[in-house]
C-alpha cells in the first residue's frame, strides 16, 4: 500500500508492509518494522512531545555516522557526538553513578585531566603504567593513606624535595635533593626506641656525622671550634687557650674534640654541655672529648685520652 497524502488524524496507525509519502501529523504515532523517516540529507525531524522507544536505536552505520547532539535546559549545555571527529563531547556536568572502566586487563588507554593552569594536568600513561602528575599539579592527601608498594621520588640523578611536617609550628624533617641531605627542622628530632618513645636522651639519639675535613686550630689561636664539621684538632701554649663551641646544626649530631699538643697550658671550651656544666678543660695531650648535641646541650658519650699514661685523667667537664 502506497500513500501519498498529509495524515491529521488523533490516533494513526501504520502497519508492516506501509510505504508512506506525506507530513504526518499525529498526536499519537505507532509504527512497526523498520520506518524511516526522512530520504534526504537535509530532512529534519522534530519531535516535540515524549517520546518512547521500546528497541534499539542506531544512528547511521559501521563507518558511515551522523551527529547528534542533547541538549540541556541551559545555553551551551549539550551532549554532542562528533560523527566526523569520531567523538563524544560532554559540554555539561556530567553524573556517573556506576563504575567507569577504561580498557581491559593487559589493554589500557590513556586519560588526561587538565587543570585551570596551562601545562598542569594529571595523566594515566597506559604505556607506561603510570599516573603521572605533570606541571603545577600536585597531589594533596588529606586522609590517612596506606602504600602497599614502593614509594619513588624522582629518579637517579634527578630528584626532589620532599618534606614532612609535624604537629609543632616549623618542625619538619625535609629531604633536600639540592644538598643531597635529610634535615630536620625546627623541634623535630629523630629517636630510636620501642613503645613509641620519644625521648632525646642520648641513648636513643641516631648520630649524624658531619664528612668535612678535619679542623686544626694551632696553639695560642683559640676562638671558635666549628660545628660544621666531626673532627677539630685543637692546642694550647703556655698560658692556654679559651675556645667556645656554639649549638649544635641538628640533633644527633656527633662531635669529635681532640687536644692535639700544649706548652703547658689547658684548652678550655666553653658551650652548652650535659646539665648545667658550661666548660669543658683539657689539660694533657691526647685528651679527647665525643659529644652529641641532643637540641639543648652537647652530651658527652665519651671522654678519654689516647695516651696511655694519661687515660686516667680525661678533660673534665664543670660549670663555672
Amino acid at each position: 500500500m502506497a500513500l501519498d497524502r498529509e495524515f491529521s488524524d488523533y490516533n494513526t496507525a501504520v502497519k508492516r508492509g506501509a510505504n508512506i509519502d506525506a507530513t504526518i501529523e499525529a498526536v499519537n504515532l505507532t509504527t512497526s518494522g523498520n520506518t524511516t523517516l526522512g530520504d534526504a540529507a537535509g530532512d529534519t525531524n522534530t519531535y516535540t512531545g515524549t517520546n518512547q522507544f521500546n528497541n534499539t536505536v542506531t544512528v547511521g552505520v559501521d563507518g558511515t555516522g551522523y551527529d547528534v547532539i542533547f541538549y540541556g535546559a541551559t545555553a551551551g549545555q549539550k551532549v554532542f557526538w562528533d560523527e566526523s571527529a569520531d567523538t563524544l563531547n560532554l559540554d555539561c556536568t556530567t553524573q556517573v553513578d556506576g563504575t567507569i572502566t577504561v580498557g581491559v586487563d593487559d589493554t589500557g588507554y590513556d586519560v588526561k585531566f587538565f587543570g585551570a593552569t596551562a601545562g598542569a594536568y594529571m595523566l594515566w600513561d597506559e604505556s607506561a603504567d603510570d599516573l603521572i602528575l605533570a606541571g603545577a599539579a600536585g597531589l594533596s592527601v588529606a586522609g590517612a593513606s596506606a602504600f602497599t608498594g614502593n614509594v619513588t621520588f624522582g629518579v637517579d640523578d634527578t630528584g626532589v624535595d620532599v618534606t614532612f611536617y609535624g604537629a609543632t609550628a616549623s618542625a619538619n624533617v625535609t629531604w633536600d635533593e639540592s644538598d643531597d641531605a635529610l634535615e630536620f627542622n625546627g623541634a623535630a628530632i629523630l629517636t630510636l626506641g620501642t613503645s613509641g618513645a620519644k625521648t632525646s636522651t642520648a641513648n636513643t639519639l641516631v648520630p649524624v656525622m658531619f664528612t668535612a675535613a678535619t679542623e686544626v686550630i694551632a696553639a695560642g689561636t683559640g676562638g671558635a671550634i666549628s660545628v660544621a664539621c666531626y673532627c677539630s684538632h685543637i692546642s694550647a701554649d703556655a698560658g692556654g687557650d679559651a675556645f667556645t663551641i656554639a649549638s649544635g646544626t641538628v640533633v644527633g649530631q656527633r662531635k669529635r674534640i681532640y687536644f692535639l699538643a700544649t706548652a703547658g697550658g689547658t684548652g678550655v671550651v666553653t658551650g652548652a654541655f650535659r646539665g648545667a656544666d658550661n666548660t669543658l678543660t683539657f689539660t694533657n695531650a691526647g685528651e679527647y672529648a665525643e659529644l652529641i648535641w641532643d637540641g639543648t646541650d652537647w652530651l658527652d658519650v665519651e671522654l678519654g685520652s689516647t695516651d696511655d699514661t694519661n687515660i686516667a685523667t680525661p678533660p673534665a667537664l664543670s660549670t663555672v
